[in-house]
């Protein structure tokens, strides 16, 4: 009876140590490089539940396992093993940071539907709201619900943000202005985002953003001088294209 207690505490202990190892090598939910710990911390999760069926760790293997497979990007197996958790258990402390994966997991399958449901249940907790609404903003751009959109991000601008958060979510309403063609809306978001922007890649994609405006409504002069000085191959591009509708081909 001891031997068989010591390696039921092991199991359980190395399936959540593996797990936290894996952890450590995510940047934003993501897995940068490739580990073992994630395929170790299913492998002893996999054994808690054959072995011993009736543990009170049950809900925490099926978590693992869930995690898991997303950190993995496995997203279908993890929403197997995550759907099962929240409908079997759904007390288990673990039931809003597995439908929290659950829509994550839909999104990245582009399942819109199922993805607004789960996060939606898990933006019912307090501990997950905020994150849950951030990526619903995800889930209703891919969907093209823009009304959704727009409403989730007034919410979320309304509230406390940092600043990641409150430029992706910025980033987003400006998409949408721009694919809506609400250019005055989609220039006055894509200024202000620029204003608070650090990351010069994301600087490089609002400048274009912004020019791009300039050109759709016309008003070439801005176009140009904000373009002025820009020799990136993507700016030269745009200003041809800008010089092609003033006219001016041999420029």
């Amino acid at each position: 009876m001891v031997f068989l207690s010591c390696a039921y505490f092991n199991t359980v202990y190395n399936a959540k140590n593996y797990f936290r190892q894996g952890k450590k090598l995510l940047i934003h939910d993501t897995l940068m490089v490739d580990s073992e710990n994630f395929d170790k911390a299913i492998e002893k999760s996999t054994a808690i539940i054959v072995r011993y069926p009736d543990t009170r760790w049950i809900d925490d293997a099926l978590h693992i396992m869930g995690a898991s497979y997303y950190y993995k990007g496995d997203y279908q197996r993890s929403m197997e093993k995550l759907d099962f958790l929240t409908v079997n258990y759904p007390q288990s402390h673990f039931y809003y940071d597995a439908q929290y994966l659950l829509g994550l997991a839909n999104y990245k399958l582009k399942k819109y539907g199922p993805a607004t449901v789960a996060l939606k249940e898990a933006a019912s907790s307090r501990d997950y709201r905020m994150k849950s609404m951030i990526a619903l903003v995800y889930v209703y751009y891919g969907d093209g619900d823009y009304s959704s959109l727009y409403a989730v991000a007034d919410t979320l601008m309304n509230g406390s943000l940092d600043y990641d958060e409150r430029r992706a979510v910025l980033s987003f309403v400006g998409l949408t202005q721009f694919s809506e063609g609400r250019y005055a809306e989609a220039l006055a978001t894509s200024t202000r985002l620029l204003e608070i922007t650090r990351d010069e890649a994301e600087r490089r994609r609002l400048k274009l953003r912004i020019a791009e405006i300039y050109l759709q409504i016309g008003e070439y002069d801005l176009c140009r001088d904000f373009l002025a000085g820009e020799a990136a191959p993507e700016f030269r591009d745009l200003l041809a294209a800008l010089y092609i509708k003033t006219g001016n081909t041999q420029e």
